[in-house]
């Protein structure tokens, strides 16, 4: 390992430690959380340089910080995955219902329509029915 990597490798570490006591160097207390970023601020270089250069490192930050855990990730993936799927359902009892409301306006409106008409007949006098109609007993009448 190189003399530059090893001193870079010091200075992430002496960062983290200042971080973790809240006794920043570069940055402000405000500021000063656990996370690569910040860390990286604080050691003088890049995130990507934590990320990419020192795994190790970044492992350690996101475990400090409380972010490595990932089972809690994959847990609201698949619970996102659940919600999606029942979603997925819902939207297609939606579909069916809407299709069941458009099927029995349709058939009211022409219940309606029908009871008016039978309404008109009966009030008015001078409608004969021409259509006969059959009795219980089988004849018409």
């Amino acid at each position: 390992m190189s003399d530059k990597k090893r001193l870079t490798r010091e200075e992430i570490r002496r960062a983290i430690q200042r971080i973790e006591h809240r006794r920043p160097k570069r940055i402000t207390k405000e500021r000063c959380q656990m996370n690569i970023s910040m860390v990286a601020r604080e050691a003088g270089i890049s995130a990507a340089s934590i990320h990419n250069t020192y795994p190790d490192h970044a492992q350690a930050i996101r475990a400090k910080a409380g972010n490595s855990d990932r089972s809690a990730l994959n847990a609201a993936r698949l619970e996102r995955k659940r919600l999606a799927e029942l979603l997925r359902l819902v939207r297609e009892r939606l579909k069916a219902a809407e299709k069941d409301v458009a099927r029995i306006a349709s058939e009211n409106a022409r219940l309606v329509t029908g009871n008016s008409l039978l309404k008109a007949r009966l009030k008015s006098h001078n409608v004969v029915s021409l259509i006969r109609r059959v009795s219980a007993t089988g004849t018409q009448g």
